[in-house]
């Protein structure tokens, strides 16, 4: 191939097209590989429940009833990783779709589609929420595909993408910000279709919010582990949202942040209508969720700021294009891009989709080849019983008593039998051990006691969950 044939590639956006494609692939490649991990079961968990069931009783343990209804009949289906992480998949995939349909109605440059196309598709995070079991990948499409109806000026497309997203989770309204807002630049004369789509996005929101106001008796979300010190928990939140775990140390948790806050500020001084689009797009429901953390309860936890990653790289990467074209700005151009071309190399060498769970399914491969007759599982939580119950349902499991945090065991979790451990008649024991910060220390001190001073013969480690010990007894 020659330089002629390589710039007719370029010109003609089949670059953008084969980084896409990449990005499809490198999402594809191993999406079933790691454990499952105790948010993915509880959707499994839930999705497998009568409706009668999930609609009363266990609503007020979640905030994802759409997800979890999408989710039944693949479980209906089969359990295996591959088919209940399939819907994810299909959505983050899709996105790609969306994005580059979006980017040809923009009218981004070539280098602009090049780099937002880069960012999109091996940004560790997004990459995530394609390989997880979860909504955010379902989020995130409905937002995506609701600011490119918002382009189109498609106010029923709008209405009905909107709507989606707005009852698709708690704070499914602070998302619906960010098009809407995007719509109001762009088309400022189509103010009554505006407020008309609005009005229809928080209608299909209301019973989210009969929920929150007439079941918890108050207007915060039901996020028990989100810090309430906005200011000290936001940068880190933001940091994990974008690369999952694949930056933790150093300079790498400080560079990423830094560079965010320049590439969002180096906007101001653009004013074209791309960069302000992407920028509303993106800074409206962002905005939106500091305002309710800072008036009720913090929600800016990392995989609530997933959705917006994608409006966040389209914006990188419209200002980065204007940069690199600017003579004036090219060599910040310069640098910015390769700051951050380098930060996506580092966490792709750290990115392994097979260490996503922990290697939990390592640990129950682990107490399956060593079992014996008369052994039996001890859970400290519900919060390990349920990943762990996945790989050894077929196993004779207690959950320890007197735990009443539910959010630690949903006292609506069935199938369990719970007792103290000295009450039970066993072999060994197999005592899962969350170090979970919200165990009181009575509780601490009967695990401790348990375990017999005996030294774990697993760890389960992963940025998204507390370390789960498991202990062989005695």
């Amino acid at each position: 191939m020659n330089y002629t044939n390589i710039k007719e590639l370029f010109e003609k956006g089949y670059a953008v097209v084969l980084i896409l494609f990449a990005g499809v692939l490198y999402r594809v490649i191993g999406y079933p590989a790691s454990a499952i991990w105790y948010d993915e079961a509880i959707s499994l968990y839930r999705a497998r429940l009568p409706l009668n069931v999930l609609a009363t009783d266990h609503l007020k343990y979640g905030s994802h009833l759409v997800w979890e209804l999408l989710l039944r009949p693949f479980a209906a289906i089969s359990q295996s990783l591959w088919v209940i992480r399939l819907p994810a998949l299909l959505f983050g995939c899709s996105s790609l779709i969306i994005v580059w349909l979006l980017m040809k109605r923009m009218e981004f440059s070539i280098l602009g589609q090049i780099l937002s196309g880069i960012l999109v598709a091996f940004l560790p995070g997004l990459i995530w929420t394609t390989q997880d079991a979860r909504p955010y990948a379902m989020i995130s499409f409905l937002l995506i595909l609701s600011a490119y109806y918002a382009i189109q000026r498609r106010w029923l497309g709008l209405l009905a993408a909107s709507g989606l997203l707005a009852i698709s989770h708690q704070i499914g309204p602070l998302y619906v910000t960010g098009p809407l807002v995007m719509a109001l630049y762009l088309w400022p004369r189509e103010l009554k279709h505006i407020v008309l789509v609005g009005f229809g996005a928080f209608l299909s929101w209301l019973p989210w919010l009969f929920y929150i106001f007439f079941r918890t008796n108050n207007l915060t979300t039901f996020q028990f582990w989100l810090h309430e010190n906005l200011l000290t928990y936001f940068p880190n939140a933001w940091h994990q949202a974008l690369w999952v775990g694949t930056l933790n140390s150093g300079y790498k948790l400080l560079l990423p942040f830094l560079l965010s806050i320049i590439s969002i500020l180096l906007v101001i001084t653009t004013h074209g209508r791309q960069q302000i689009a992407m920028f509303l797009l993106f800074i409206s429901p962002l905005f939106a969720m500091i305002s309710v953390s800072l008036a009720l309860q913090n929600v800016t936890f990392y995989r609530t700021l997933e959705p917006i990653l994608i409006p966040f790289c389209l914006l990188v990467g419209c200002n980065l294009n204007y940069l690199l074209k600017s003579p004036a700005k090219r060599a910040v151009g310069a640098i910015i891009t390769l700051v951050w071309i380098a930060l996506l190399i580092i966490s792709a060498s750290n990115w392994n989709p097979a260490n996503r769970g922990g290697n939990l399914d390592q640990a129950a491969a682990y107490i399956r080849e060593n079992w014996q007759s008369g052994d039996i599982l001890y859970y400290a939580t519900g919060t390990v019983a349920l990943p762990f119950d996945y790989y050894l349902n077929d196993k004779q499991n207690y959950l320890m008593d007197g735990i009443s945090n539910p959010n630690l065991t949903p006292p609506t979790l069935h199938g369990y039998q719970f007792a103290a451990l000295d009450e039970i008649p066993y072999r060994h024991a197999w005592v899962i051990y969350p170090q979970e910060p919200l165990l009181t220390a009575e509780q601490i001190e009967r695990l401790d006691q348990n375990v017999q001073g005996s030294n774990p013969v697993y760890r389960i480690t992963a940025f998204q969950f507390s370390p789960i010990l498991v202990y062989r007894v005695p």
